[in-house]
């Protein structure tokens, strides 16, 4: 019963983030994925990139299957990406976020109790019975927090585009 209480905390998080980013993506007009979260920081078009290309890589890392988007960690995980300039639309990213999460939220929701507590595939076996918390659920935990992480920058840009807009 504690396992699946841990697994289900850990869940609830992944979405209640997931659906607010999802939120922050939907209601942006296309021309705003160009601003800078702060003068000379990431531009939303390259979190919302980074994110998809990282969630990508969760599959992999839980032993399922390799990345929808390859191509994407290239350009989002790779490189120092702060110029704006991609050869991805804005309409092509947002398609690869939902299908990256979706894909993720099927998983997540058929994945065995068990399974939640197995090695990540980053880790050997050796590895793993000294550090048992490299686990498939700290995978998703450690991605939430990266999700959290982006949320907060995207909060910071809603912020200075309504004090933008309040001027005006």
């Amino acid at each position: 019963m504690e396992k699946e209480i841990f697994v289900e905390m850990v869940l609830a998080a992944w979405n209640k983030y997931l659906e607010q980013l999802d939120d922050f993506f939907d209601d942006l007009p296309d021309d705003d994925f160009d601003l800078e979260v702060y003068p000379g920081k990431n531009r939303v078009r390259y979190i919302i990139g980074h994110l998809t290309a990282v969630n990508d890589g969760i599959l992999a890392l839980l032993g399922s299957r390799e990345p929808l988007y390859p191509e994407l960690a290239d350009e989002f995980l790779i490189k120092s990406y702060r110029t704006g300039n991609s050869e991805h639309s804005i309409y092509d990213l947002r398609i690869y976020w939902r299908n990256v999460n979706r894909t993720l939220t099927t998983y997540f929701s058929t994945m065995p109790l068990s399974e939640w507590f197995e090695k990540n595939a980053n880790i050997s076996d050796e590895d793993f019975l000294r550090d048992p918390h490299c686990n498939k659920l700290n995978i998703v935990l450690t991605k939430t927090h990266h999700l959290v992480y982006h949320l907060g920058q995207l909060t910071l840009l809603n912020s200075r585009i309504r004090n933008l807009a309040s001027r005006n």
